[in-house]
């Protein structure tokens, strides 16, 4: 078969006990890209099956190198002498892999798979490079047979760093252990050492692409006869067939071209040489299990959103808003499916529980002990028993006040402590809620405040009539929300407070404006608005001065001021007067009226000041002086009126005189007693006994008769 050169590989082969050094130059790859990667079995050395590592593939075929290293033999040896470096197609160890090891594998059909393929090595003696090439069914690999992800650097071999690579997997650490071939990059000699005689390969060989048929089937997974894994079978060799676990329910079929295979008792299926195809059917997967997935959505979609905000319920709403295709899905993607499972179940796992009824028993019964510490609405005297969880009431044991058993559920079930709970402690959860419940159940409540509704019921009921104008009104609608409840004759709680002070409040807005004096009767200035105006026309200077009032003298006849017989007795203090009515104006003109609104509180002082200036202007009415026609009338008025007072004094003088001559002429009386009563000087009186004129003698009374005997004395 013939080579394509493209490159050149450089291949350094361990020897034992030798020391030397190959350059190696890779073979033309063809289709590098589209290289197959995978396992196959293919021959049997030892009695033990050889598995191959599928590296690339070339224009002779498949390339295989040997999975492990498999032969360990002196005669393997590449040249025992240290300065010698030979060819390796002339080489022991090459005539050893050729002649021996190529038959110990491979039974003639199964060398019949295999195709020649060639090989470039450069061989460096002495620094003088030489290109060789070796053409063979089996050989040692150069390294540019192999992929640089089948080989393992090291430096532990040569002297070259990072340039020498073992020919297998990482397991083989030491130097000395000879298990595998190494090969270098470079030409550079190489040492080792001299006790070394013998070498492990892993040898490359090359199969027909046509022989190599892929093991490729979802759901499957395939081994050689002994169990090993693979991927790929040699037409003519044989594979076992496992189902995964989410495809064992299939019915599979194995067919070589349209012949179906049946697998032997030991569960092989043996492939024609001949086989044109192979065809696996009838691996489907199992219909997935949705049991978990159900169980947990429908749990899911019981919660509450609401409960939450949006952020805290978010992992939750995501998955459920991503609800998995159970048609589109099977027992293949059952780790899909328990994955979201476990994601859902954790996601609602970390949702916190719901706290609403907690919370809401919490702000009741804090506002509970906060008002009825205070003392206000709630009453915590009285005293209860209850079991340790508060969840029901006990009937024996030492009662406790309801103030001290709230003190104690409030720290049994803090609230920090509480609110951590996630909802899987939901029952946690409702059990402070029920004891907060039960205690609040046993809360009475305080007697409602109705100081403010008696207060205001007790001010428009005692309103005074003289003081408040509208007060049978304002009475009358008092009455009428008094009606409607009576909290003094039924008196209610603390519950209905909110009642209570509406009820207040109506007749606080009924007396609010008798209290702020909207509603006081006015004080009544017109009296001495009437005053002030009438003496605020009064000029003084048209009445007389006590001056004035002096200046006629006095009346020779009757003693007395002539002036009083016009002005009177108060025109000797005529100045007084004057002064007097100025003061009493000035009062009433400087009355603060704003001060004196009130009737009630000032109608009285008002009405003082209105009198006294009304009494100033009587008493300076007489004082006006008056003309002279008025003085001539007045003094014809007062001569016609002595004229009259004369003529009516003669005639009672005459009648008295007349009655007196009678009572003379009868005796009723005596002269002596006549002047004695007109007021006779005594003098005069003595005079009148001198010459005979005497009063009478008082008669002597008469003697009552005496009745007659046996007779009644008549009064």
């Amino acid at each position: 078969m013939s080579t394509k050169h493209n490159s050149f590989t450089r291949v350094l082969c361990t020897i034992l006990s030798i020391a030397m050094m190959i350059s190696v130059i890779p073979l033309t790859v063809a289709h590098a890209e589209d290289d197959p990667t995978g396992t196959v079995r293919f021959g049997t050395y030892n009695s033990k099956a050889v598995l191959w590592d599928i590296v690339k593939s070339t224009d002779d075929g498949i390339l295989l190198i040997a999975k492990n290293a498999f032969i360990k033999s002196a005669a393997t040896k590449f040249n025992t002498a240290t300065t010698a470096f030979p060819d390796y197609g002339t080489s022991a160890l090459a005539t050893y892999i050729t002649g021996t090891l190529l038959t110990a594998t491979f039974t003639e059909a199964q060398q019949a798979k295999l195709v020649a393929f060639t090989t470039t090595y450069t061989v460096n003696n002495s620094g003088t490079a030489e290109t060789k090439t070796y053409e063979g069914k089996m050989a040692i690999p150069s390294a540019a047979d192999i992929p640089d992800s089948f080989l393992t650097k090291t430096t532990m071999i040569g002297a070259t760093a990072a340039t020498n690579y073992w020919t297998a997997d990482g397991s083989c650490t030491n130097a000395s252990d000879k298990k595998v071939a190494c090969i270098s990059t470079a030409g550079t000699k190489m040492t080792q050492a001299q006790n070394a005689t013998t070498v492990a390969i892993r040898p490359v060989i090359c199969i027909a692409a046509a022989d190599l048929l892929a093991l490729d089937v979802e759901g499957a997974s395939f081994t050689d006869a002994d169990g090993n894994a693979i991927n790929y079978v040699v037409r003519g060799e044989g594979f076992k067939l496992t189902l995964d676990d989410a495809y064992n329910q299939s019915t599979v079929t194995v067919k070589a071209g349209e012949t179906a295979l049946t697998a032997d008792d030991n569960s092989v299926y043996t492939v024609p040489a001949d086989a044109a195809s192979l065809a696996i059917e009838g691996v489907e997967a199992n219909p997935a299990d949705f049991t978990a997935y159900d169980e947990a959505l429908a749990a899911a979609k019981a919660i509450d959103a609401s409960v939450y905000d949006e952020a805290t319920f978010a992992p939750v709403k995501e998955l459920l808003d991503n609800e998995l295709d159970k048609e589109a899905l099977t027992g293949a993607d059952q780790a899909q499916i328990d994955q979201y499972v476990a994601d859902l179940n954790a996601a609602v796992a970390n949702l916190p529980a719901d706290f609403r009824a907690y919370d809401e028993a919490l702000a009741k019964i804090t506002e509970i002990k906060t008002k009825g510490d205070a003392g206000d609405t709630y009453d915590l005297t009285p005293s209860f028993i209850f079991d340790a969880d508060y969840t029901q009431e006990l009937t024996e044991g030492l009662p406790k006040t309801l103030k001290l058993h709230i003190a104690t559920a409030l720290n049994k079930y803090k609230e920090t402590t509480i609110h951590t709970y996630k909802i899987g402690q939901q029952a946690d959860v409702d059990k402070a809620t029920a004891a907060y419940n039960l205690l609040i159940s046993k809360v009475g409540y305080l007697s409602a405040n109705i100081t403010n509704w008696k207060d205001a019921k007790e001010f428009i009921e005692g309103l005074d009539a003289g003081k408040y104008t509208d007060v049978e009104e304002a009475q009358a609608a008092c009455a009428a929300i008094v009606a409607e409840h009576d909290y003094e004759a039924d008196p209610v709680d603390v519950t209905h407070q909110a009642e209570v002070d509406a009820a207040a409040a109506r007749l606080k807005e009924i007396a609010e404006p008798f209290r702020n004096g909207e509603k006081y009767i006015g004080t009544d200035f017109s009296a001495l608005d009437a005053a002030i105006a009438a003496a605020a026309e009064i000029n003084l200077d048209d009445y007389i001065t006590t001056e004035e009032y002096e200046a006629d003298g006095i009346d020779e006849k009757t003693g007395k001021p002539v002036n009083e017989f016009f002005y009177g007795e108060d025109g000797a203090i005529a100045d007084q007067i004057k002064e007097e009515f100025a003061a009493a104006l000035e009062a009433a003109q400087n009355v603060d009226r704003e001060a004196n609104a009130i009737k009630y509180q000032s109608q009285d002082t008002i009405d003082d000041i209105t009198e006294k200036l009304e009494q100033n202007m009587a008493r300076l009415a007489p004082l006006k002086r008056l003309t002279k026609s008025e003085k001539t009338r007045m003094k014809i008025k007062a001569f016609f009126q002595k004229i009259a007072n004369f003529f009516k004094m003669v005639s009672e003088i005459s009648k008295t005189l007349w009655g007196l001559l009678g009572m003379l002429f009868r005796g009723e009386i005596d002269l002596y007693s006549v002047f004695e009563m007109i007021g006779v000087d005594q003098k005069f009186l003595d005079f009148l006994i001198k010459i005979g004129i005497k009063p009478m003698e008082p008669e002597e009374p008469e003697e009552p008769e005496e009745p007659a005997p046996g007779g009644l004395a008549l009064a």
